[in-house]
């Protein structure tokens, strides 16, 4: 059985609610996004605190890559790496990671004119 034709005119009116439905739906989620903002902002900037005091700064690094203080890693270079290290007064760093160690002996030998041991 043939489907029923419908008139141009009905086929265009739906398409043009869809479209009017969907630009308010935007409009509508673009202001929900810019009146919670900056509760959002905050609340990243606590989850930056919070996750800090078990030892997870993946927050902290979110923030700074989507704020644009630190560039992300370019995934072609395997050998590069960024460890960011946060202390807190609760939670100084009190030994310094191996890395930033390795650096400093080796700094310390070039001033001296020796080779690092």
């Amino acid at each position: 059985m043939p489907s029923p034709r419908r008139p141009r005119k009905a086929i265009t009116g739906r398409r043009e609610t869809r479209q009017q439905f969907e630009t308010d739906a935007r409009e509508e989620i673009l202001r929900l996004l810019r009146v919670s903002g900056p509760q959002a902002a905050r609340e990243w900037v606590h989850a930056v605190t919070q996750a800090a005091k078990k030892g997870d700064h993946r927050p902290a690094r979110d923030l700074l890559l989507h704020a644009g203080a630190i560039e992300p890693i370019d995934g072609t270079s395997p050998a590069t790496r960024v460890a960011i290290f946060i202390g807190t007064p609760e939670h100084p760093l009190n030994d310094l990671p191996p890395l930033i160690l390795s650096r400093r002996s080796e700094d310390e030998s070039q001033d001296d004119g020796h080779e690092p041991t």
